[in-house]
C-alpha cells in the first residue's frame, strides 16, 4: 500500500479490498482469474482517463492453480508451464470482460513480466537468455495488430513508448526509450552475478570492477562459449562507454534524488544530466 501511494497511485485493490477470502490461495494472495474479473469490473467505476497496473500472482511458486481447473492445462516440462496455461486462460477471461466495457477500444493495454523464470532450453540459462520476457502493446482497433518488433527492448523503454503513443510532451527522465522508434537508441542493460551487461544489436558487454570482463556475439553464439574480449574493439569501446554512462547517471540521480524531471527542477544547475545520458548513447 505504502509503495503504490508513493509512485503516485490514488487508489490500491489488494486482497482486503477484494473482500472474499475464501477464494485465497494459501500462499500469494487471490488467483488471477477471479482476481482479473474484479480487475476489470473495478477498472469500469473509475473516471476516464485513467491509468491502472495490474500485478498477477498465480504464476509465482508453488505455482498453484485452483482445484477446479486441474488437469484443465498441459503440464509441459516444469512446474510453471501448467500454471501459465491457468494465467493465459484468466487474461483471456479479463479481455472478454473488458471488451465489454466502454472504456475497451480506448485503453492501450501493456503486457509484461517483472523477471524471467529458469528456463527450459539452454539458451534461457546464459546470461542473456536469463533476461528474455515478453513485452505486448495491445491497443483494441490499432494499426499495431501483427506488428512484430524484432528490436531489442527492455522494461524501462514502456514508459517512453507508451507516452509517445499517448502523445504526451512534458518532459521526463528516463533509462530507454520509444520502442517503436527508429531514431532511439536500442538495447538493453542488467545486472548478472556481479556484472553489469549492456545489449546492443548482437553484441552484449559485461563490465564487472570497472573492467570489460565479457564480449559476447548473442546471436551466433547463443549459449556464450567464446568471450571475444579484445577482438571487436570497434564494437566494445563504444559499448563500455556506455555502460559506464548509464552507471553514472542512474547512481549520481539517485545519490543527489533526481530521478524525476520535478526532482531535477528543483536545482537547475542540474540540467546537464538530462542530456548526459543521451550524449552518451548516442
Amino acid at each position: 500500500d505504502s509503495f503504490v501511494k508513493q509512485a503516485g497511485f490514488d487508489h490500491y485493490f489488494g486482497m482486503t479490498e477484494y473482500n472474499n477470502p475464501d477464494d485465497f490461495d494459501g500462499h500469494w494472495g487471490i488467483p488471477d482469474e477471479p482476481y482479473l474479473q474484479y480487475t476489470a469490473k473495478e477498472m469500469s467505476k473509475l473516471p476516464q482517463p485513467f491509468l491502472s497496473s495490474v500485478f498477477t500472482l498465480t504464476s509465482h511458486y508453488p505455482f498453484k492453480i485452483p482445484e477446479e481447473y486441474d488437469d484443465d492445462f498441459p503440464e509441459g516440462n516444469m512446474p510453471i508451464h501448467e500454471c501459465l496455461g491457468y494465467s493465459d486462460y484468466a487474461l483471456r477471461r479479463f479481455f472478454e470482460t473488458a471488451s465489454q466495457q466502454d472504456w475497451f477500444y480506448n485503453t492501450l493495454f501493456v503486457i509484461t513480466a517483472d523477471h524471467a523464470v529458469d528456463g527450459h532450453l539452454a539458451e534461457y540459462k546464459t546470461a542473456e537468455g536469463a533476461f528474455t520476457i515478453p513485452i505486448l502493446f495491445y491497443a483494441p482497433g490499432s494499426d499495431l495488430v501483427g506488428l512484430d518488433n524484432t528490436s531489442i527492448v527492455q522494461q524501462t523503454d514502456i514508459m517512453p513508448t507508451v507516452l509517445s503513443m499517448l502523445g504526451v510532451k512534458s518532459d521526463f527522465v528516463a533509462f530507454g526509450g520509444n520502442m517503436f522508434s527508429k531514431d532511439s537508441p536500442h538495447f538493453a542493460y542488467n545486472y548478472y552475478n556481479g556484472a553489469y551487461q549492456l545489449i546492443e544489436g548482437k553484441w552484449l558487454l559485461q563490465y564487472m570492477n570497472e573492467t570489460v570482463t565479457g564480449f559476447y556475439n548473442v546471436v551466433e553464439d547463443r549459449l556464450m562459449k567464446h568471450n571475444l574480449v579484445g577482438k571487436h574493439l570497434v564494437s566494445q569501446t563504444p559499448m563500455e562507454q556506455r555502460i559506464k554512462a548509464l552507471i553514472q547517471q542512474y547512481n549520481n540521480r539517485l545519490i543527489d534524488n533526481k530521478l524525476t524531471v520535478q526532482d531535477v527542477k528543483r536545482d537547475e544547475a542540474s540540467s546537464i544530466y538530462l542530456s548526459r545520458i543521451e550524449s552518451a548513447i548516442n
